[in-house]
């Protein structure tokens, strides 16, 4: 993290996409439970830091959907992770895509950190 700085990542930082009346990291979902770790993680990294490269930035997502779904996403081989706080209505209930998150949603967010 940037030394002294007081920059802090926040949902206009993240560049989530404005869908009703919540802001939402992606418009599309591969299970019913993905959009609830995007949510918790918004407001999870809402008072940290700015990190001060894309490399800490992806470390500190990382680390968060960790914490959040109590399993590495990145590094997982399950197809779906059951988390048991979130809604479980439809099939998919309560389940997160690992997959999609480690090849689609953690990718997007690292490109939209800000090169300058």
């Amino acid at each position: 993290m940037r030394e002294g700085s007081t920059r802090t990542l926040s949902k206009h930082n993240m560049k989530a996409e404005r869908t009703g009346k919540q802001h939402r990291l992606s418009r599309q979902w591969r299970l019913r439970g993905d959009p609830h770790p995007s949510d918790e993680l918004r407001a999870a990294v809402s008072s940290q830091p700015w990190p001060a490269t894309a490399n800490e930035l992806e470390q500190l997502i990382t680390r968060e959907l960790r914490r959040l779904c109590g399993t590495d996403l990145t590094t997982t081989h399950d197809t779906a992770v059951r988390i048991e706080r979130y809604p479980t209505t439809g099939m998919s209930g309560g389940h997160v895509d690992p997959t999609y998150w480690r090849e689609h949603l953690i990718p997007l967010l690292i490109s939209r950190y800000p090169t300058s």
